[in-house]
C-alpha cells in the first residue's frame, strides 16, 4: 500500500482554520483583555514563580505546586520563560500565545480531516470545529494570560 502524497491544499486548509480561531480569540483579547494580571496570576505566577526566581530560590518543584484542583505547570513554565527571555511579565503576550496554541489544535484537526475524509465531510467537520473553537465561551480563559493550560486541555 502506498502512502498518500502530501497535499499543499490541506496545509492551506489547516492554516485557514487555525487563523480563523486565532483571529476570533485575538478579538476577544482586544475587547476584554487587560494589561494588568488579576486574581490567580498574582499568586500562581508572581508569588510562586517570578518572585522566587528573582530571589534565586526557584526550584523545579515550584512548577508543580497545586493550585486548588489543578497544577498549572505549563502556565508557570511559560511565564518563567517569558520573564527570562523578554525580561518582563506581560499578561497580553500570554493571552496572545494562548490564542495561537488554541488555534493550532483545530488547525491540526482540519489537516487530518482533509487528508482522511472526502471533501464535503471534511469541510463540515472543519467548520464545526472552527465555530466551536472561535466562540467566546469561558471568555475569561481567553483573556487571562494565566490560562495557558486551557488551550492544551
Amino acid at each position: 500500500m502506498s502512502r498518500p502524497q502530501p497535499n499543499p491544499a490541506g496545509w492551506l486548509w489547516a492554516l485557514g482554520a487555525a487563523t480563523v480561531v486565532m483571529a476570533a480569540r485575538w478579538r476577544e483579547i482586544g475587547l476584554h483583555g487587560g494589561e494588568i494580571p488579576f486574581l490567580d496570576p498574582w499568586l500562581v505566577e508572581a508569588r510562586q514563580i517570578l518572585l522566587p526566581w528573582l530571589e534565586g530560590r526557584l526550584t523545579v518543584a515550584d512548577f508543580f505546586r497545586s493550585h486548588h484542583e489543578h497544577i498549572p505547570a505549563w502556565t508557570r513554565l511559560l511565564v518563567w520563560l517569558e520573564a527570562v527571555i523578554f525580561r518582563h511579565w506581560d499578561n497580553q503576550f500570554q493571552a496572545t500565545l494562548n490564542a495561537v496554541l488554541m488555534g493550532g489544535f483545530p488547525g491540526l484537526c482540519a489537516a487530518w480531516l482533509r487528508r482522511s475524509l472526502p471533501l464535503i465531510p471534511a469541510l463540515v467537520l472543519t467548520v464545526f470545529a472552527v465555530v466551536l473553537a472561535s466562540l467566546p465561551h469561558s471568555w475569561e480563559n481567553i483573556v487571562w494570560g494565566f490560562q495557558s493550560h486551557m488551550p492544551l486541555a
